[in-house]
């Protein structure tokens, strides 16, 4: 008999339920679930060489940062991403693990990416427009590679937009600045709420495609 495959969002139990070799009940599509260590090292690997790109085409965009935590942050990001991407590469973990080690993952670079861009985005004055830092991104782009559940994508993406205010409130409390107004701070806001919209609207798009 012939198995069918559905793509169609499922809930965290049914996640839970799901193998690398077998389901026993339904749950992320098998081909994703055999993919997902191929995926999330790829991932690893787009993220390490951003993070070594990235402190040098701001010293030469003149962006002003601490540059200990700026090169400390990305720091960070390089040795997670590599740690991250021998463990996917050990085949030690479960496909449901690494799912939730990817989650994991992306909430860790949100909050080391708000470390390197509160204070050019936050504490440099005023600006005209929006100010995309590397948090919106992040969001977007990480359930185009690493799928996971609706609720998953939907939990991690607002953790994950959530630590740039956070690091914000935190670095202003220890002096780095006052914090914009009302107005000003949803503004500067606004792009990690736009980039947690797509994320949920990517990840139904993508399960949409197998129904």
């Amino acid at each position: 008999m012939t198995d069918h495959i559905s793509l169609a969002p499922r809930t965290e139990d049914a996640l839970s339920m799901v193998s690398t070799g077998t389901q026993t009940r339904p749950g992320l599509p098998v081909d994703l679930l055999q993919n997902v260590a191929k995926r999330l090292q790829f991932l690893c690997l787009l993220i390490l060489a951003v993070a070594v790109v990235s402190p040098i085409v701001t010293q030469m965009a003149g962006m002003r940062a601490n540059p200990a935590v700026r090169f400390g942050s990305m720091g960070f990001v390089g040795v997670a991403s590599l740690a991250v991407y021998f463990i996917a590469r050990s085949g030690k973990l479960s496909a449901v693990r690494l799912l939730q080690l990817g989650l994991l993952y992306e909430v860790l670079l949100a909050l080391a990416i708000s470390l390197s861009v509160a204070e050019p985005n936050w504490f440099s004055g005023p600006a005209s427009g929006l100010r995309w830092s590397g948090v919106a991104v992040l969001i977007i782009i990480y359930p185009v590679i690493v799928p996971n559940t609706m609720r998953a994508t939907l939990v991690a993406s607002l953790a994950a937009a959530a630590s740039e205010p956070a690091v914000v409130i935190a670095l202003s409390l220890a002096g780095m600045g006052p914090l914009p107004p009302a107005g000003q701070f949803i503004g500067y806001l606004w792009p990690n709420i736009i980039a947690v919209g797509f994320a949920v609207a990517i990840t139904k798009v993508i399960y949409g495609l197998g129904e």
